[in-house]
């Protein structure tokens, strides 16, 4: 507790610098929040998009089957 109340009488004989202080510790603490929260974010949607795109190239490779194979084949 003496520890707090020093700090608090320190804040008050620099109020700029400890203001200073305050919004970098702030600053850094936003930041590193967010930053973990959009690679939590990212893995959550590579984690749900992946099902989709493989489907997706499933989808390209029969419709270039059908394509080369199976048009040519009756005219088309």
């Amino acid at each position: 507790m003496n520890e707090i109340m020093q700090i608090m009488k320190l804040m008050e004989q620099a109020p700029n610098f400890s203001t200073a202080g305050v919004a970098l510790f702030g600053y850094c603490a936003f930041t590193t929040i967010k930053s973990k929260a959009n690679n939590e974010l990212n893995k959550k949607m590579d984690e749900r998009l992946k099902p989709i795109e493989d489907k997706v190239g499933n989808i390209e490779k029969n419709v270039n089957f059908i394509i080369s194979n199976i048009c040519p084949k009756n005219g088309l």
